[in-house]
């Protein structure tokens, strides 16, 4: 083998020898608020032979950095990350010692991205993972159906991060025609969601079955309710009983949503969508046979406008 064969194997054994490489983020992608006390994510990366190491880890920006450790010394966090354990290791190397951040008093705050940067003088890697603290429905689902309207609605309370809501339809040809959404977010900074969606009567034959799913994007967590819905049933509101029987309130601005965006409407769409507030008013979010003449007035207008 000649001198430049030989510089160009070295050069190459040494590239594959000293590569920096991040294998994956150990580590829960949700947990249920109230589960736990303690998270652990943990970075692992092969680091063959890479001089000066620095670990960092950020939170939701690459500008917030949590946690950051250079060995041999001790991590260090920022004053206010009190909850975050600087000598908490996962293994006995000491390039590889203190990868994991273990975080206490695990709370909602807590959702976001996490990202792991490992850097050495020549090489650096990336890997970012998303942890969510859910806060499950207060009692489920509540479903109603307004023959006179074409309606049914579903609705949600307290959940945590904002929760997705759709309904389906099993039967015959009937089919959804139009849909709006109601978010609030209490001063808690919990969810109300409530979806209502119009259906074509006429296509009725005999009973369907309106089916509502709800879950929280980046979960395993579901909530599943169905009715049954025939036309022969006549012109009266269909009411049924929800496991929700608490009242709740409604501090915020409340907005509405089209299926066609699903994006929050602008002022500039304020003919096409409108914006309520509520100051301080409590709504009760129990169906009972007498639809609770608040939340069914506002629906109710938003059906037949």
């Amino acid at each position: 083998m000649d001198t430049l064969g030989f510089l160009t194997l070295l050069s190459c054994l040494t590239l594959a020898f000293s590569k920096l490489v991040i294998e994956e983020i150990r580590g829960p992608e949700s947990i249920q608020n109230g589960t736990t006390d303690v998270v652990v994510l943990d970075c692992v990366y092969d680091a063959k032979q890479e001089p000066n190491l620095v670990l960092k880890w950020f939170f939701n920006s690459p500008s917030d950095v949590i946690y950051q450790w250079i060995p041999p010394y001790q991590p260090k966090t920022k004053k206010s990350d009190s909850n975050i354990d600087t000598h908490f290791n996962v293994t006995s190397d000491k390039s590889t010692m203190y990868r994991a951040l273990k975080i206490s008093n695990v709370d909602t705050s807590m959702t976001g991205n996490y990202t792991c940067k490992v850097s050495s003088d020549d090489n650096e890697a990336y890997m970012t993972k998303q942890l969510i603290i859910y806060i499950p429905a207060k009692s489920g689902l509540a479903m109603a159906i307004y023959p006179e309207e074409s309606a049914v609605s579903c609705s949600t309370f307290g959940v945590f991060p904002k929760p997705e809501i759709e309904i389906t339809v099993t039967g015959n040809g009937t089919h959804i025609i139009d849909d709006e959404e109601i978010v609030v977010e209490d001063e808690d900074g919990l969810f109300n969601v409530t979806k209502i969606f119009r259906f074509n009567n006429e296509t009725i034959v005999n009973t369907i079955m309106f089916t509502c799913n709800m879950s929280i994007p980046g979960t395993e967590y579901t909530e599943v309710k169905s009715l049954n819905h025939s036309i022969e049933e006549g012109p009266e509101p269909q009411n049924y009983e929800s496991n929700i029987v608490e009242d709740f309130y409604y501090p915020e601005t409340v907005y509405f949503f089209s299926n066609s965006s699903g994006n929050k409407n602008s002022s500039a769409q304020a003919n096409e969508t409108t914006v309520f507030e509520y100051e301080n008013s409590a709504i009760s979010s129990y169906f009972s046979p007498t639809p609770c003449a608040t939340i069914l007035t506002i629906l109710l207008f938003y059906l037949v406008k």
